[in-house]
């Protein structure tokens, strides 16, 4: 029984049967009644297909497989596929062209769910066990035998450099380029440093000459600081004698 409530009953039910699609947001503090509010008109709504569902924190691929149950048991399909977005639910249920009333508590809990992969994150940034490299390291675009900054697309798998560098997987290159960078204090440490200061260091690196670092490339990266040009010589090492660093994105 509501007590004082039956304007907004009255408004809620006059928003869902209208016939029009419409987006309603109900907000409060907790335990003031929305869901009981809701419930309440849902029970006078009989010409719809009512998809009630409740949001938990837990992960998304979980939320959106319980939610995919909750619309196929409304629609009457058994085997319902798990849908990977919310966006594709609501494309699903629209494509049904039934009158459709979807009501959704907790849907804060979603993105809550959607945060987890980031609070693992953050928690392994403060094991002591784990090296963190800023974000601004340029682990892809890094030519670690001439400094360069090469732009790869996301289609580009192969990591290529002018400079006469092997060609390499462009995923197994980061990962080495991530050894480099930590071996030579590039870019390490959990405080946010910007792109500028990361290619500084970069250089700096570069012009200290660290050859007894292993590299990214299996030695190469220690070696390849030689007054030779040839790729060949880089990769036979030499001492250091002089090198013009190139950063640009181009």
């Amino acid at each position: 029984m509501f007590i004082a409530r039956e304007k907004e009953k009255e408004l809620l039910k006059g928003k869902l049967t209208r016939g029009k699609k419409a987006s309603i947001l109900l907000y409060g503090r907790r335990r003031i009644g929305k869901t009981s509010l809701v419930c309440e008109v849902l029970e006078e709504i009989q010409d719809a297909v009512i998809i009630s569902h409740e949001f938990h924190k837990v992960a998304l691929e979980i939320n959106l497989e319980e939610f995919s149950n909750s619309v196929g048991l409304a629609f009457g399909i058994r085997s319902m596929p798990a849908f990977r977005t919310i966006v594709d639910a609501f494309t699903f249920i629209a494509a049904q062209n039934r009158r459709t009333i979807v009501v959704l508590d907790e849907y804060s809990d979603l993105k809550e769910g959607a945060m987890n992969g980031a609070r693992v994150k953050s928690d392994l940034m403060m094991r002591d066990d784990v090296v963190v490299l800023n974000k601004a390291v340029p682990s892809t675009k890094f030519c670690p035998h001439c400094g360069k900054l090469n732009s790869l697309s996301l289609k580009d798998r192969v990591y290529h450099c002018d400079c006469g560098a092997e060609d390499m997987d462009r995923d197994v290159h980061a990962a080495r380029n991530m050894i480099w960078f930590y071996e030579n204090n590039v870019g390490v440490g959990r405080t946010e440093t910007s792109a500028p200061e990361i290619r500084r260091a970069i250089e700096k690196a570069f012009i200290k000459g660290n050859l007894g670092c292993h590299g990214p490339l299996m030695g190469e990266a220690s070696t390849f600081l030689g007054g030779s040009s040839s790729p060949e010589k880089h990769r036979q090492g030499g001492p250091f004698l002089r090198m013009r660093i190139s950063l640009s994105d181009s």
